[in-house]
């Protein structure tokens, strides 16, 4: 069962978007993938541009989700866009 959850809130002038989903976890999947993906790259290119536009604030965050045994169960994404 795949999941993936993706949350948009906003207050103020913070955005946040919140990507999660129940995959095996980032450190299990450096065995499999050698780069960090479309993803990972597209959102480093935003933040890039954002600051040499001179944007608000962008940040990247990683939470790795593990059960109450210590076994991965997912990885949450925090992009959090200040105005």
């Amino acid at each position: 069962d795949k999941k993936l959850k993706i949350e948009v809130t906003k207050a103020d002038k913070t955005t946040i978007i919140t990507v999660e989903d129940n995959g095996i976890g980032r450190n299990a999947a450096k065995k499999y993938i050698k780069d960090s993906g479309k993803g990972v790259q597209l959102i480093n290119d935003m933040i890039r541009l954002n600051r040499k536009l001179g944007g608000g604030s962008i940040t990247l965050n990683y939470v790795d989700l593990f059960d109450e045994f210590g076994n991965a169960i997912g990885t949450k994404a925090e992009v959090v866009v200040l105005m």
